[in-house]
């Protein structure tokens, strides 16, 4: 039974490490946080980087 509880508060730890990682890397976050601080926010991705070169 201890095992099992053991396996529940893993998966739970790395479900919120995997969340918090999305988080910090969401280019809308990043965007609006550029936004607010009055800066510039470049992103480039392989779609767009067809579209630029």
């Amino acid at each position: 039974m201890l095992w099992l509880i053991r396996i529940a508060i893993l998966a739970l730890v790395i479900y919120f490490i995997a969340k918090i990682i999305k988080y910090l890397r969401n280019p809308k976050r990043k965007l609006q946080h550029a936004h607010n601080g009055k800066r510039y926010f470049f992103m480039m991705t392989l779609k767009i980087f067809g579209k630029t070169f």
